[in-house]
């Protein structure tokens, strides 16, 4: 089993494309989402009472979910044996887009392309992926904190 990448939205972590033969991601559009807005409340001065007022979180976390197979390397090339290459496939994974050079703040590029053909891009901080259980195949989760709360518009 291998999977095929999904031709309407692309993601680009650290320059790495998130779909591969060997996983596949399974919400790329949550990259889409701002972070929350908080009602806040300043007094008036010489008004009984508060005015509110909305502030944005200051970042927003995107917990990515993955498939992964052993059956094919991340180019498609079959593996031998499932169970290993799904070992093998792990290991590349936490190697492209976790254990990567980052910036001075610990983040790392994230650049999306909308279906509509919209750029999005943003530095962004990737945490340790969670890999569930399996022999041949396997779920990964893996958070992905963007600090300014959202991706920019390129070109904004």
């Amino acid at each position: 089993m291998s999977f095929d990448t999904d031709p309407y939205m692309t993601v680009l972590l650290v320059g790495e494309d998130v779909d591969t033969s060997a996983w596949f991601c399974l919400n790329k559009a949550d990259l889409l989402a701002a972070a929350p807005r908080d009602e806040a409340f300043d007094d008036l001065p010489g008004v009984d009472g508060v005015f509110p007022y909305y502030e944005y979180a200051t970042q927003q976390t995107v917990d990515l979910r993955w498939v992964m197979t052993g059956n094919v390397d991340p180019d498609g090339t079959p593996y031998a044996d499932a169970a290993a290459g799904l070992a093998a496939n792990k290991r590349l994974f936490l190697e492209t887009y976790y254990r990567v050079v980052r910036d001075e703040f610990g983040l790392v590029t994230c650049a999306v392309t909308d279906v509509d053909g919209t750029g999005l891009l943003g530095q962004v901080k990737t945490r340790a992926p969670q890999f569930s259980e399996g022999l041949v195949e396997c779920g990964v989760v893996m958070p992905v904190n963007i600090p300014g709360g959202e991706l920019i518009e390129v070109g904004s």
